[in-house]
């Protein structure tokens, strides 16, 4: 990249005249381009779908039901919904008006306010909570984070017993090449 960056655009070719490819590009240029904010870039490098508003203002996006203020008059509407796969907790809801994108207002899923949750895990939990013949709800799919979370505390942390048979095969290594010359001779 330093190469291309440093030498490659900043050397002269014939095809350019007297002028460095870097200059040439530079030349071409209307204007400084403007700048936008690091939460406007936020919003567009989200991902994006279309969603139909429920009676009541609710919107549901991968199992999870979500409310936002304002929604209710847009019940049987079409909106897109902004969202990051990384949390999808909070999404971000606009209204197609005239050929634009019109923010209307954010909104939170039900019960999951204080929780992270990525799409992956979202997909997961619904198909978890689908299995164990129950019905998909924010609260089922909240107990189901709450339990894989603690499950994974408790998985992380070795026994008594794991933690001695570890020890011991720690032990054992030393003795290993031993072993090897044996299993040499038996071979």
């Amino acid at each position: 990249m330093g190469f291309i960056v440093d030498k490659h655009n900043q050397a002269l070719d014939a095809r350019m005249g007297d002028q460095t490819r870097n200059q040439r590009w530079e030349s071409g240029l209307i204007g400084d381009p403007p700048l936008i904010s690091e939460r406007e870039l936020d919003i567009c490098l989200m991902k994006t779908i279309r969603r139909t508003v429920q009676r009541g203002g609710n919107v549901q996006f991968e199992n999870v039901m979500y409310q936002g203020e304002y929604l209710a008059g847009y019940a049987g509407k079409t909106v897109s919904i902004r969202y990051d796969p990384r949390d999808i907790t909070t999404i971000w809801i606009y209204h197609q008006e005239q050929g634009k994108e019109v923010f209307l207002t954010r909104a939170h899923a039900h019960e999951l306010e204080t929780e992270q949750l990525s799409v992956d895990e979202a997909k997961a939990s619904a198909k978890r909570v689908r299995f164990a013949g129950k019905s998909i709800t924010n609260q089922a799919i909240l107990y189901d984070v709450i339990d894989r979370s603690i499950e994974k505390e408790t998985t992380n942390k070795p026994s008594r017993k794991q933690r001695r048979e570890d020890e011991q095969a720690y032990k054992n290594l030393p003795q290993l090449p031993k072993l090897l010359r044996k299993f040499r001779r038996i071979i």
